[in-house]
């Protein structure tokens, strides 16, 4: 009887110190799970995005809800009103942070989170990305009731406010980067040009504006309107109308005239070959016309 109960004080004793053990060892190694170091820096890894300074140095991170988590798919809308638009921008992906907020895609939720906060700030129904670089770090958002605004990520300024049916940036580069000092948008009174503080240079129109210039509207009618919503007669036959910097170029039967002023005479003409795509370059006061990639003609303009 004495050996008998010699033993279960034995296996109490026992219990007593290892069943704590085992219990603290199953929670390290549960927690060891968790704490896999990144060691390749990964943006994602184990369930997280992890952002990095340009040191290297982690930033912060975000805990991941689903695997469609990541850098955000954007749109661009441009193609449905013929918008003059950037087709070049090689950014595959819109990608941003900074010490304070990320733009992120989870579980097809795009929204800004604050690296510091640990919190959402803001939600997107859609985002626009040209795939280049925009001035001030801007972006194009759509908010969940459907309107466009335009959003300066750095300090999370809303410059134009959530009002618009459509907002864009035609091909105007500055510096490299997109320039937003001009956007076109649409409201329900029609469209116009306003600057990137929300207020309007041009009057309303009634059809979509693809490009400009400092003083002219072009709109997908193959129209040309002033600033004040005229209509402009056009003095000499035409099949299309490009804008080109501040100049504008009408085409007819392969004829080329470029006006600075179209109630003025052309200041400068000449005569292309057929082409399926054409593509403007200007370098100072000569006008580069490339036909299916190829250059086809070069015109000096004298004004």
């Amino acid at each position: 009887m004495k050996t008998k109960k010699s033993t279960l004080i034995t296996i109490i004793v026992l219990l007593v110190i290892f069943l704590p053990l085992a219990i603290y060892g199953t929670y390290a190694s549960h927690r060891g799970e968790v704490e896999v170091k990144n060691v390749n820096k990964d943006f994602y890894f184990n369930g997280f995005l992890y952002f990095y300074d340009e040191s290297g140095k982690e930033k912060g991170r975000y805990e991941c809800v689903s695997k469609d988590c990541g850098y955000v798919n954007t749109i661009i809308d441009d193609d449905e009103y013929n918008i003059n638009y950037y087709e070049d921008g090689q950014e595959e992906k819109l990608a941003y942070s900074n010490n304070d907020f990320a733009l992120i895609q989870d579980n097809a939720e795009i929204f800004v989170y604050s690296l510091k906060l640990n919190q959402r700030i803001v939600t997107f129904k859609a985002v626009k990305d040209y795939h280049a670089k925009v001035n001030g770090e801007a972006i194009i958002a759509q908010n969940e009731e459907g309107k466009w605004g335009v959003l300066m990520l750095p300090n999370m300024t809303t410059i134009i406010p959530y009002e618009y049916d459509f907002i864009g940036l035609a091909n105007k580069l500055v510096d490299g980067k997109l320039d937003i000092s001009t956007l076109i948008v649409k409201d329900a009174n029609g469209w116009y040009l306003t600057n990137g503080n929300n207020v309007k240079k041009t009057t309303n129109i009634t059809d979509p504006i693809v490009n400009y210039t400092d003083k002219y509207l072009l709109t997908n009618k193959n129209e040309l309107y002033d600033y004040t919503g005229s209509l402009l007669n056009i003095p000499v036959a035409y099949q299309n109308i490009y804008l080109v910097g501040n100049y504008v170029v009408l085409i007819n039967n392969n004829v080329v005239l470029v006006y600075d002023d179209i109630k003025k005479p052309y200041i400068g003409m000449d005569t292309i070959s057929n082409y399926e795509k054409i593509n403007f370059a200007l370098d100072d006061k000569t006008l580069n016309i490339y036909l299916d990639g190829i250059i086809g003609s070069s015109i000096e303009l004298n004004n």
